[in-house]
């Protein structure tokens, strides 16, 4: 899937001059007949990148309300349990959720493209433990760094994301922690 994804947006052509997001349409305009610009591309990034570094303020500003989150499964010491996100509020708890136990945590952009509605962020997340997450070892202060990338694909209508397919390096996230992850 990610294959596809990624062959079709190397493969699209940006050479039409695309519209800068948001556009205000009346609900008689078709809003896949608008292209999406690389301007916007970069502030979603910018916005995504704000969100999980704690602006919570960026949720409305930078996904649907009815978001869909598809990621890897997380290890639960007896096999793995699948991530359910489906809605910004479950999105806005799981961003809180998953800050909790770090005094710093945010993602640097390694590299981002777009064509049209879809767009892929490879990113690595820089953090600082500060204790606390049930399970992990590491010391207070320790540096925690693994990479990931999400497949966005943005709403025609508002420009927003809609849905993210995200795969990290947990295996990397968990050693660093010092986790006993079990069975996986």
């Amino acid at each position: 899937m990610y294959f596809t994804i990624l062959t079709t947006l190397l493969a699209s052509s940006t050479s039409a001059s695309p519209t800068f997001w948001p556009i205000t349409q009346s609900t008689s305009t078709p809003c896949h007949s608008q292209a999406i610009s690389p301007q916007w591309h970069d502030t979603i990034v910018s916005n995504w990148q704000s969100l999980w570094a704690g602006d919570l303020i960026y949720l409305n500003q930078t996904v649907t309300p009815n978001i869909n989150l598809l990621q890897d499964r997380f290890p639960d010491g007896n096999g793995s349990e699948p991530l359910s996100i489906n809605n910004s509020t479950a999105l806005l708890n799981f961003v809180r959720n998953s800050r909790e136990g770090f005094r710093k945590y945010e993602f640097r952009d390694l590299m981002h493209f777009g064509a049209d509605n879809l767009v892929a962020f490879r990113w690595t997340m820089e953090g600082v433990y500060a204790g606390g997450l049930p399970g992990a070892m590491a010391k207070n202060g320790t540096v925690i760094t693994y990479n990931g990338t999400d497949i966005m694909t943005l709403d025609r209508c508002t420009g927003l994301i809609a849905e993210v397919q995200s795969s990290q390096d947990f295996i990397t996230y968990f050693h660093e922690l010092r986790m006993d992850i079990g069975k996986v």
